[in-house]
């Protein structure tokens, strides 16, 4: 016969407490968030529109922000296989 291995302790052993959960504190703020002013914000430069031309920087950053969605989407559609 096989003895048991030998420990510190004799007689039973106490059982191991349950863990508590931890609270989670939300990565976002859950207020409403105003988007009243946004487009105000982002058509801002356009004032200046006399001074510097501003309208390729539109163009550029209107595209990338096409491009970028196009990307991950497609690559969530054809690539990402774990959702």
């Amino acid at each position: 016969m096989c003895k048991g291995p030998k420990t510190l302790i004799s007689g039973p052993m106490a059982p191991i407490p349950e863990p508590v959960p931890e609270v989670l504190i939300p990565a976002h703020s859950a207020k409403e968030r105003n988007t009243d002013y946004d487009i105000l914000f982002f058509l801002a430069p356009t004032l200046f529109y006399s001074i510097t031309p501003v309208l390729p920087i539109f163009i550029i950053g209107i595209l990338r922000v096409t491009l970028t969605h196009l990307t991950l989407s497609l690559h969530y559609i054809f690539v990402d296989k774990d959702n």
